[in-house]
């Protein structure tokens, strides 16, 4: 394949590639507690006793009805390939996502997709994509289901408490 022939399939590929849905707000969550734009995400660490019996836990909620549905992915920036690791749903109430560390080895780019309605969500047409580029730094570790429990009814209340901030 000649140089221009290859850009031209590349740009090809990445023009009907999945992903944030055109004129969706594009948002980067970079801390454990993301309190912005009608959405609470809350990342922890389920240790085990080895990464095999270890989880990722993203709990999700909706503040107002903007956000009615979700979806999950996992992105792979350097090689473009990405998989739903949560199909579209209603988001009523918490939701909660459990990743295993090798899956976020594979798929570390994690894009949370949020609609006003599940048929929205379910065609790709998202109001809003928070995206993390890894696990965040800030994300703590906890031992137990309880402690996990705990730790995230903390970080809603402090959420809850942040001043908003500024639109983008």
């Amino acid at each position: 394949m000649m140089p221009s022939a290859w850009a031209a399939g590349l740009l090809l590929l990445l023009a009907v590639a999945p992903g944030p849905a055109a004129g969706a707000d594009v948002v980067e969550g970079k801390d454990a507690v993301f309190a912005e734009r009608g959405v609470v995400v809350l990342w922890a660490i389920l240790k085990g006793t080895d990464d095999s019996r270890s989880a990722v836990v993203v709990r999700v909620l909706a503040l107002d009805g903007a956000a009615a549905a979700y979806a999950v992915e996992g992105v792979n920036p350097k090689t473009g390939a990405r998989r739903a690791l949560l199909a579209a749903k209603v988001l009523d109430g918490w939701e909660e996502v459990r990743l295993s560390p090798a899956t976020l080895a594979e798929l570390p780019r994690t894009e949370l997709h949020f609609a006003g309605r599940l048929e929205d969500s379910m065609a790709g047409r998202h109001a809003l994509t928070v995206f993390f580029a890894g696990v965040p730094a800030t994300t703590p570790e906890v031992g137990s289901e309880g402690a996990l429990s705990a730790y995230f009814a903390g970080a809603l209340n402090r959420a809850r408490h942040r001043p908003a901030a500024a639109p983008r």
